[in-house]
């Protein structure tokens, strides 16, 4: 997640996703609950502290609590919420409070994302959240054996605008986003793949096998 994210760092259009969640710290309560839980766990998990980890869990219930009250309200859409989202799914990737939370949290990004569409991420602090998190999603359609939404019309439309604008950016690693563009829309239809094959069998049709290679 750091390195996707330096490596990155050229196509924000202003304030990047880090700097942005600092200068924006204090104004949401669930962004700054979410924001100290994932540093806790993080450095939990690099110095073997335990006192940090317990730490973390208590920040972590006050970042849910904090989240369920702003979904009842016009924010539940907001770029902030969405961003929290992706933070407490992080969070999730390190401290593993049940097994599939990290799930949770990367589907409430996805249905966020679906309801503000491709092009509310053209610009601004909404792009750099969907550079920053477009991976996790990938690999979480992947672990529940279904398509992902980035592979449809609209998303890869998108993907493809984004693949024209990032590589003309200045910065030294904008010289590889044709490639990693290309490499990331295909990637996207894998989910797809894997979970049509896993329906071939006796009964399937010649034509669906041979549209499926």
């Amino acid at each position: 997640f750091p390195t996707l994210y330096f490596h990155n760092r050229f196509r924000a259009d202003g304030l990047d996703f880090v700097t942005h969640i600092m200068e924006n710290f204090g104004s949401h309560s669930y962004l700054d609950a979410s924001t100290c839980c994932i540093s806790s766990v993080y450095l939990a998990h690099l110095t073997k502290n335990a006192a940090l980890l317990r730490a973390s869990r208590q920040l972590y219930g006050a970042a849910l609590k904090a989240v369920i009250c702003a979904l009842n309200t016009p924010e539940a859409t907001s770029e902030t919420m969405m961003c929290t989202m992706m933070m407490l799914s992080v969070y999730e990737m390190y401290a593993r409070t049940t097994k599939d939370a990290w799930v949770m949290h990367a589907d409430g990004v996805k249905r966020v994302m679906q309801i503000r569409g491709a092009q509310s991420y053209g610009r601004g602090f909404s792009r750099s959240c969907y550079i920053a998190f477009r991976g996790f999603l990938i690999a979480t359609a992947l672990y529940k054996g279904v398509p992902c939404f980035l592979d449809g019309e609209e998303w890869q439309d998108f993907a493809s605008k984004v693949r024209s604008e990032d590589s003309k950016k200045p910065g030294e690693w904008s010289a590889f986003v044709d490639i990693s563009e290309l490499a990331f829309m295909e990637m996207a239809k894998c989910p797809r793949y894997v979970s049509e094959a896993r329906t071939v069998n006796d009964s399937t049709t010649p034509n669906f096998i041979q549209d499926l290679i």
